[in-house]
Order: C-alpha cells, then sequence, then structure tokens
C-alpha cells in the first residue's frame, strides 16, 4: 500500500532533522565501475562506502573524534570479500 502524503511529509521532516549526506566527486567512468561491480556482488554502493568509513573510524577515531555512531562491523560478506582492505 502506498504511503499516504502526511506519512512521506513525517518521513522527510525525520530525515531532514537527523541525516546529512556527505558526497564524493568521482569521474563517470568511475563511477560506473563501481556500480557494475556493486551490481556483480549483490551489494549497494552505500552498504560498501558505510562500512570502509565505519572501519576508517573505528582504526582512527580517538577522544573527542570518536562518536560511537559507528557501526559494530561491517557486513561479513563485504569483509570477506577484501572489499574494506583491498585485498
Amino acid at each position: 500500500m502506498p504511503r499516504t502524503d502526511a506519512q512521506r511529509r513525517a518521513q522527510n521532516k525525520y530525515d531532514a532533522a537527523h541525516y546529512t549526506s556527505l558526497t564524493i566527486k568521482v569521474t563517470r567512468e568511475y563511477a560506473d565501475t563501481v556500480r557494475a561491480v556493486c551490481a556483480a556482488a549483490g551489494v549497494a554502493p552505500a552498504a560498501i562506502m558505510r562500512a570502509a568509513l565505519d572501519a576508517f573510524i573505528k582504526e582512527n577515531a580517538t577522544g573527542d573524534n570518536a562518536t560511537g555512531d559507528a557501526s559494530p562491523d561491517p557486513p561479513s560478506s563485504i569483509a570477506e570479500e577484501g572489499i574494506i582492505n583491498g585485498d
């Protein structure tokens, strides 16, 4: 069943209050490659970026930089395939 206008407005309001976007600028060729590799692996590009950022935070955050908001561990399929570590 489709969401009502009120539900959409409520979701948009929540998202605006609690989320932001991190963006990167890459060549179209690189973006196409990322999308193709992710599709072949059955993984969303956002999941890989989030896992990589979580791993970076876990390894490098100290003191005031440690927000505690990082996911506990990247999804096992990503870690096993070496996507984060570049293996």
